[in-house]
């Protein structure tokens, strides 16, 4: 088939032939991220940008007023970089036919608004083209089970779409990317535009269609992928897959997705998967090696078109807030990091009022510290919904900002955060008009100066948070509930995993304690020799090689702190033996639901009840039975008193904590700080702190009077709300809030 590039009327190069000639005329320009002061700055021909940009969509919203407003509200704040592109339904229009009209449109308003600006083209392709579903249907998606409670318009539902496992979908769509990103290099826009971004899957964001409910994807597009993985895995031997699977008549001519009574087959009294459950965990594998070499193959043919000069990612990489089995995460991230064909990966905040409310913290979703160590960088989203949301203009949920004031200080938080954990960070009003209001815009005047106040981003963290990716496999659960005909799924993500990776996480923030977040995967970086404390929240599974990284940290005589069931499932299956060569302390798995609430020795109750979940039921039970364990403190089993959380002190070695219940209280947490040695940058529960090396900074709800410590004397500047410099140097500054707002204090020795 020809390629047919349908032509664009005389009238658009007209209007765009004065935007063409102007950058025509101008140099091309190298890219390159340039770590300075200890984060990730652009480096663009000659010029160095702070890592900070507005994003924008496009939703036919380019000659809405308040979107003009909130384009030219960044240009005059000084803010040069931007993003915004375009879906493949709109200039993909049949086999190897395109149509760039809309494309030029999008270039000459972008350029129009911003013509100073540099750019991150998106290339989407998560809502079609529907032509091409129905020309190849036997390579869309298919599910397991009927979503009957999500719209059919929502992805996360039984969505027609194409499949992740489509060797036809990978070659055309790669090429599509390819064919665009070529067109772009050959126009004058290219000179202006330093990346891009790809994307596909549920609202691009590289998760599968029908994620949530629907149990994808059995189609035979995805069947054909998963023979193809076996075989890989097993290198062509039939006799290894029959034993694995324990299926004397499995071949890689006809395996098959497993059926739905597998992909629900937990241990009993448990929301944990079998790893001897071999078919269920080669499938989810399999799916997960179809998002990677999906995003892989469109991203090469970018880096392909551009020859390499521009940057390319993707949003990939959530580990916090997720709420989701398997299906909705992706567990390769650390292979795909290690890809030369990525540059960057990009994830919002975690959702809901537990962590979006003023006076909340706002946890970004991706593992920050750890991209500097695969040489990527991270972009944080910042969707925060102003009091403008919600309005006649532009409805949407998540909004917990009811004036001018509470939204500044909440997109104040945004920039403490990314300041924090030197990572670039976007601005993101879904093209819903958030920011046009003078308090806003004046707020966004205050960006680059402070910026350029910060003379180390660098981490001042002594806490790291490990992930570990591996485990999610077992840790995600999914079940039937009160139907028979398997019609209805309900879906429950184990809330205990849940609460233990995002709550404690957040209520590190609220302790006035620092944290930075990596991969199980990174231990062994020289990089992660410097904390005092090591948090392990969902350390389920566990092979000798993981083990023989993790006794590196003891070896170490580090502090570690290990949550639920740490080291209880094995490749032969679930062992407590393991649990004890894992955390250093004997314990017992009970089968049977116990209360959250933990009762501390000295009568304290450790609980969750400020997030909604005081005394749910959670299973299974981690009993400690070390004598040489410390117990301090148990749960309620039915009537039954289990010691779940408990310390040990190996000699000459690390200092363990065990806790079976997933949640740790902000006093708590402060208390095993201080035993370590871990500097705590305020005593006040009613905020959230943000701090590096060069700044401290502080949001909360409350008005009040707050202190704020440096780890030594330093002379403190305030920079936001207001500028005030204190002359002295001095280990503490107190200062009053009279609204909720964030208050940023630069410090230098």
């Amino acid at each position: 088939m020809r390629n047919i590039l349908l032509p664009l009327c005389c009238a658009t190069f007209t209007l765009f032939a004065g935007i063409r000639e102007d950058l025509a005329n101008m140099p091309d320009e190298s890219v390159k991220i340039v770590y300075e002061r200890g984060a990730p700055f652009f480096k663009i021909g000659k010029t160095l940008y702070p890592p900070v940009l507005y994003n924008y969509s496009t939703d036919g919203h380019y000659d809405h007023e308040d979107f003009t407003a909130a384009v030219r509200g960044f240009v005059d704040a000084d803010i040069k970089l931007f993003s915004f592109g375009i879906e493949a339904v709109e200039f993909w229009k049949g086999p190897d036919q395109y149509d760039y009209d809309a494309l030029e449109k999008a270039l000459n308003k972008a350029f129009t608004l911003a013509p100073e600006g540099r750019f991150i083209f998106a290339i989407t392709f998560c809502h079609g083209p529907a032509w091409w579903h129905k020309l190849y249907p036997e390579e869309q998606i298919q599910y397991a089970v009927e979503d009957k409670y999500t719209p059919s318009g929502d992805c996360i539902g039984n969505y027609v779409c194409h499949s992740f496992g489509s060797k036809r979908w990978r070659k055309e769509a790669s090429e599509t990317v390819r064919k665009l990103v070529e067109y772009i290099e050959s126009t004058p826009y290219a000179k202006h535009i330093f990346g891009y971004r790809i994307g596909d899957g549920v609202y691009s964001e590289w998760v599968h269609f029908g994620m949530k409910y629907a149990m994808p994807d059995v189609g035979p597009a995805m069947t054909a992928f998963f023979r193809n993985y076996l075989r890989k895995k097993y290198k062509d031997d039939v006799s290894k897959l029959r034993k694995a699977w324990n299926q004397p008549k499995v071949t890689f001519k006809n395996a098959t997705p497993p059926p739905v009574e597998v992909r629900l087959q937990y241990i009993d009294g448990t929301v944990l998967r079998d790893p001897r459950n071999t078919w269920e965990i080669d499938y989810l594998e399999c799916m997960q090696r179809s998002i990677r070499d999906l995003l892989l193959s469109m991203n090469k043919a970018a880096k392909e078109a551009c020859n390499g000069r521009k940057l390319v990612g993707n949003y990939c990489g959530y580990f916090f807030g997720q709420g989701y089995t398997p299906n909705g995460w992706q567990l390769v991230t650390d292979e795909i990091m290690d890809s030369p064909y990525v540059d960057f990966l990009i994830s919002p905040s975690c959702y809901s009022s537990n962590f979006r409310k003023v006076g909340k913290s706002q946890l970004a979703r991706s593992l920050v510290a750890s991209y500097p160590l695969h040489k990527k960088f991270c972009i944080i989203e910042a969707d925060t919904r102003t009091h403008l949301c919600g309005t006649k203009k532009s409805k949407d949920g998540n909004r917990y900002a009811t004036n001018a004031q509470e939204s500044v200080a909440l997109l104040a938080r945004d920039m403490a955060q990314a300041i924090s954990r030197g990572s670039v960070y976007w601005y993101y009003d879904l093209a819903r008009e958030w920011y046009n209001c003078p308090e806003i815009l004046d707020f966004f005047k205050k960006i680059v100066p402070i910026y350029d106040s910060i003379k180390d981003f660098s981490s001042s963290a002594e806490i790291a948070f490990i992930a570990d990716w591996e485990s999610v496999y077992y840790h995600a659960a999914q079940y039937i509930k009160n139907d028979p005909n398997l019609k209805f799924l309900h879906y429950n993500a184990g809330r205990q995993v849940y609460s233990a990776i995002n709550y404690v996480a957040s209520e590190l923030t609220k302790a006035g304690l620092g944290f930075d977040s990596y991969s199980f995967a990174d231990i062994g970086n020289e990089a992660m020799d410097k904390y005092k404390i090591y948090i392990f929240p969902q350390l389920f599974y566990m092979t000798p090689e993981k083990l023989a990284k993790l006794n590196t940290l003891k070896k170490a005589g580090k502090t570690l702190i290990f949550m639920n069931q740490a080291g209880w499932l094995t490749p032969n299956g679930p062992d407590t033996d393991s649990i004890y060569k894992t955390i250093g302390i004997r314990a017992d798995i009970l089968k049977q639901p116990f209360k959250s609430t933990v009762t501390l020795k000295n009568g304290t109750i450790m609980d969750a009840d400020e997030y909604g979940n005081k005394s749910a039921d959670y299973t299974p039970t981690l009993k400690i039975t070390d004598s040489q364990a410390v117990i301090l403190g148990t749960v309620q089993s039915g009537s039954t008193t289990v010691a779940t959380y408990a310390k040990k002190v190996v000699p000459n070695g690390p200092t363990i904590y065990v806790n079976g219940s997933p949640f740790f209280t902000t006093a708590e947490l402060c208390r095993i700080a201080k035993e370590a040695g871990v500097h705590i940058y305020c005593d006040s529960d009613k905020g959230v702190v943000y701090a590096n090396n060069s700044m401290i900074s502080f949001h909360t709800a409350t008005p009040g009077t707050y202190t704020l410590k440096a780890k030594s004397p330093v002379r403190w500047t305030m920079v936001y709300p207001k500028k005030k410099t204190y002359s002295d140097k001095q280990t503490e500054i107190t200062f009053t809030v009279e609204q909720p707002d964030t208050v940023m204090f630069v410090i230098k020795p």
